[in-house]
């Protein structure tokens, strides 16, 4: 039979009974000491007598070895809580209600739930954790920044595409042996320092979009089209005296795959002729086991005179295979750059050579 219809047209809502099945609320009860393992509870703070609402926080710990409670006081392990000092133990008296559906702790661990003076955390018990969402956290940023660097490597190849465009409108670049660059993998490139458009003229032939440069501390300060580099490639600024966080930077990026090129001269005389290279180069081959891609060029420094007089210039280039390079002291690294820059000398005319004659 259909229940009344009030004069409003709405259905009258249903008297409960005391027969009636109801949802029961789980019950509560007090513990003293510690959570016992495989529990999932929820602690609540609880008002004791003469104690302030905002108690000291509590935290619920697997302890299996009394012994390593520490003195009284001490938080897990025998240590202080580091914000508020107190124990991280529950105390006595604290109100514990039981988890519906509460499985116990196996040995890849259970998170447990845990709220004391007005804060919430999560607490992992028993192991390492299930996998979820937070731990497929990480993943999921590795996963997010690879494919962040891939789209930034997209649009870094379509951008050196277009200046390769645009240098080719005042420079006719002629090039041999650009297959010994490998198209993946770690890679250091180094060559001889002709002229400040060194670095565009490379990034118009490289097969590759990832390219990081290793520059002088020096031009840090500088403006005008060094704003331009970060959309281009990388660079690792390398300050005087900062050999190792540099060498360290260098490694780094080797070990992500990049292709780093160096010029072991650092300056460049304006002229084209070689000068005195460093022994960087050495000692970042021989500790990341990178061989060397050695390459040569010359005519780049004609490019202002040539463009004056409305006239492009004819840059050579000639990359030959790696060579593997040693730096187990500074002396033998200081040699085996040396030996570096004359076989890059060899590829060069003699007016070039300088001291590597």
């Amino acid at each position: 039979m259909r229940p009344e219809q009030p004069p409003g047209g709405r259905r009258a809502r249903p008297v409960r009974r005391d027969g009636d099945r109801r949802r029961r609320r789980p019950e509560l009860r007090h513990v003293d000491g510690p959570v016992l393992p495989g529990e999932r509870v929820r602690l609540a703070p609880a008002r004791q007598p003469g104690q302030p609402l905002r108690h000291q926080a509590a935290r619920a710990e697997h302890h299996e070895d009394p012994a390593s409670h520490g003195a009284p006081g001490d938080g897990p392990g025998g240590r202080a809580h580091p914000a508020r000092g107190g124990p991280l133990s529950p105390p006595a008296g604290r109100e514990v209600r039981r988890l519906r559906h509460a499985r116990p702790a196996g040995d890849r661990g259970e998170r447990v739930p845990v709220r004391g003076a007005g804060d919430r955390r999560l607490a992992l018990r028993g192991g390492r954790g299930p996998p979820g969402i937070v731990s497929a956290l990480p993943l999921a940023f590795r996963l997010a920044a690879r494919v962040e660097r891939g789209r930034l490597l997209r649009w870094r190849a379509r951008a050196h595409r277009l200046l390769g465009f645009l240098l080719g409108l005042v420079v006719r670049i002629e090039v041999s042996g650009l297959e010994n660059i490998p198209p993946r993998g770690p890679v250091i490139f180094a060559a001889n320092h002709v002229s400040s458009l060194d670095l565009p003229l490379f990034l118009s032939i490289s097969p590759r979009p990832d390219f990081t440069g290793i520059m002088g501390d020096e031009v840090r300060g500088k403006r005008g089209r060094l704003r331009l580099i970060p959309f281009f490639c990388d660079i690792i600024f390398a300050p005087r005296g900062a050999r190792e966080s540099v060498l360290e930077d260098a490694v780094r990026a080797l070990a992500r795959g990049d292709l780093i090129g160096i010029l072991p001269e650092g300056a460049c005389s304006g002229t084209g002729v070689m000068g005195k290279a460093y022994s960087g180069v050495a000692l970042l081959s021989a500790r990341s086991g990178v061989p060397v891609v050695v390459g040569a060029w010359y005519g780049q420094e004609q490019i202002a005179a040539n463009l004056r007089r409305l006239r492009r210039t004819t840059v050579r280039i000639r990359i030959v295979p790696a060579m593997p390079l040693e730096g187990a002291s500074a002396e033998q690294a200081q040699e085996e750059t040396d030996r570096l820059m004359r076989a890059v000398a060899s590829m060069l005319p003699p007016s070039y050579r300088g001291i590597y004659a």
